[in-house]
């Protein structure tokens, strides 16, 4: 505050002139570590997400003449890229 260079400032006047600096850097702060704190989440939605292209391709190709549609092979698909598996998938006719 220019218009109290020499003056001492009142513990008040000192928390008015410093509360927007000191709440906006907090701000900025909280936004970049949310920011940061989301990546894992967003590299692991990309891998799912091709993991699940992929499968619906293959399932679509290799199972076809197994009579497999395509909403088989995408309920295949993301069973596969969330983790399950064991059942048997639909035999492929050579």
């Amino acid at each position: 505050m220019p218009d109290h260079a020499e003056q001492k400032l009142s513990a008040r006047e000192m928390v008015r002139a410093h509360a927007y600096p000191v709440l906006a850097a907090i701000s900025s702060i909280s936004l970049v570590v949310i920011a940061v704190s989301l990546l894992p989440l967003a590299r692991q939605s990309s891998q799912w997400a091709d993991c699940f292209e992929h499968n619906v391709s293959f399932n679509s190709k290799r199972f076809a003449d197994a009579g497999m549609s395509p909403s088989e092979a995408r309920a295949w698909a993301t069973r596969f890229c969330n983790g399950g598996g064991g059942a048997a998938m639909p035999r492929a006719q050579n």
